[in-house]
């Protein structure tokens, strides 16, 4: 569903408040997304809407339900491991979250 562009200081905000939208030539993409294309394209709920399919919905439950999406959480996961490493596996371990409680 193709909508009328949002004023500049709203994209601004969009851009600040989700760090992984990009905006080009009138259109969305998610920079995460895009990155780990390859590794989500197995995901139960794959779509390439933000990715290749960019999105021109200007709507801002399109792109938060992208944000809240199993594909963009398994990509989220991806740049999380790529940048800490086994940091992050230990974090989010179970035996980890255990002796947080």
């Amino acid at each position: 569903m193709a909508s009328k562009v949002p004023k500049a200081c709203t994209l601004k905000k969009w851009s600040a408040e989700f760090k992984w939208l990009e905006i080009r030539n009138n259109h969305m993409y998610c920079r995460i997304c895009t990155k780990w294309e390859k590794k989500l394209a197995s995901c139960r709920n794959y779509s390439n809407v933000f990715i290749t399919n960019d999105s021109n919905n200007w709507q801002r439950n399109a792109i938060n339900e992208h944000n809240i999406s199993a594909m963009h959480s398994d990509a989220n996961d991806h740049e999380n491991q790529e940048t800490f490493g086994d940091y992050f596996e230990n974090k989010w371990s179970l035996k980890y979250r255990m002796t947080i409680l």
